[in-house]
């Protein structure tokens, strides 16, 4: 057993108290980074000098104040930062950006025709056999991925949409190199759920892990549909407000 870590065991505030602050300041201190795995509930028992129940307690403060989450059977780790999206009245998520905080990078992953599944072609509008362009991209925020979007546009409508989206890297610009400048959200649904292996992958994270899925679509000025958006975020590191703008 390690040497004890000195605690006023005399003291009128609990033990499993003044562990969660020693945990806190080591954690403030970045003795633990953002998304790093503290050791277990025994290993710190074992440096504590207690038992394993007052490190949990104190392990489930922590984890009540959102400094740390844990994820079961698989240990408890340093919340990262979280970060505000604004779902605008239009259904438009734009990230909220913080005087401290850097921009919003994206990255391409790519542009191709594929057979859509069935819920993308009903949405779409497609026939049976058409096919539509899958826009892919993620961002980071601060160098903590955030999101995964799929972008679903109908192929018939949108010739040569791998071109100029490579090119401008922009749904927006793209959608107006084919004259479509004025568009709204149809419907933006939310919910959590787990993510399938591949999209965790992709998120960085476990598949245990919930994300918040957003699903969209966006129709042109004359209600015919343009877009289908699917997108998940990391869900411990993302708020979503609801504004009226």
């Amino acid at each position: 057993m390690t040497s004890a870590i000195p605690f006023d065991r005399h003291s009128a505030e609990p033990l499993w108290r003044q562990i969660e602050r020693h945990l806190k300041q080591r954690i403030d201190h970045t003795e633990w980074k953002a998304g790093a795995r503290l050791p277990s509930a025994l290993a710190l028992a074992d440096e504590y000098n207690v038992n394993r129940h007052t490190v949990r307690r104190a392990l489930a403060a922590l984890e009540h104040r959102g400094v740390v989450r844990t994820q079961p059977g698989h240990g408890s780790f340093v919340c990262e930062p979280g970060y505000d999206y604004r779902l605008g009245r239009h259904g438009i998520v734009t990230p909220i950006r913080h005087a401290t905080e850097q921009e919003e990078t994206a990255q391409v992953l790519g542009a191709c025709l594929r057979e859509p599944p069935h819920r993308v072609a009903e949405v779409l509008g497609l026939l049976r056999g058409e096919r539509a362009w899958l826009v892919e991209s993620r961002s980071t925020r601060e160098g903590h991925l955030v999101e995964y979007t799929e972008a679903w546009l109908p192929a018939p409508r949108f010739g040569d949409l791998d071109v100029i989206y490579l090119r401008t890297a922009s749904i927006t610009r793209t959608l107006a190199a084919f004259g479509v400048t004025t568009w709204s959200r149809q419907f933006t649904r939310v919910s959590a759920c787990l993510p399938a292996t591949p999209i965790a992958r992709l998120l960085d994270q476990s598949p245990l892990r919930p994300v918040l899925q957003l699903e969209s679509l966006t129709v042109d000025a004359d209600g015919l549909p343009v877009q289908y958006g699917l997108t998940r975020f990391v869900g411990d590191r993302i708020q979503v407000v609801v504004t009226g703008e």
